[in-house]
């Protein structure tokens, strides 16, 4: 049960880190990168869309990305949604698709996406403390019900630090490897 308990929690971190390492994504580096609209919807015939899922966004150079609609009638919508996101990217349209340039990052706006990165990254540690606080919550009813002994509760409770020690420094990881990469020149 206790086992449990800990691949409980060890599945649910994963998720959060999986959530975090989604958000990152979404940051800009200097670099084009089809990853930037992961998270750009669009209206399609209604629906909310992912821009991706009616789409093919490929990167033609470093500094330019193609997003060629399936259905050249929703070129307008994926303007729209481009300018609309807070990337600061400024779509043209040619014909049947939008080539997006990717300027050059300047040194305030590297700063923002640092920032925005860092609130990513605290947010993911708040959600790790919270999963903890739940499963310290369930150890405790379980010895408070005398489910299990006292010493193999803290037993349990420091291996639960453990694994929340080691999800939080995984974000710290990943937070500066994205750092490095937004203020690289």
């Amino acid at each position: 049960m206790q086992d449990e308990l800990l691949k409980k929690c060890r599945a649910r971190m994963d998720k959060t880190i999986k959530a975090f390492k989604n958000e990152l994504k979404s940051i800009r580096t200097g670099r084009a990168s089809a990853n930037l609209f992961d998270n750009v919807y669009i209206d399609y015939y209604g629906q909310r869309t992912l821009l991706k899922q009616a789409s093919t966004i490929n990167v033609q150079d470093p500094q330019n990305i193609i997003i060629k609609p399936w259905d050249p009638s929703i070129l307008d919508e994926i303007e729209k949604a481009i300018l609309a996101s807070d990337m600061g990217l400024n779509p043209i349209r040619e014909e049947s698709l939008i080539r997006v340039p990717i300027p050059s990052l300047t040194e305030e706006r590297r700063k923002e996406y640092v920032k925005k990165a860092k609130e990513y990254a605290e947010e993911a540690k708040v959600a790790i403390r919270n999963i903890r606080r739940d499963i310290k919550s369930e150890f405790e009813d379980m010895a408070e019900h005398g489910d299990i002994p006292e010493d193999y509760e803290h037993r349990m409770l420091d291996k639960l630090q453990e694994t929340t020690d080691e999800y939080t420094d995984k974000i710290d990881e990943l937070y500066e490897k994205k750092k490095d990469k937004i203020m690289e020149v």
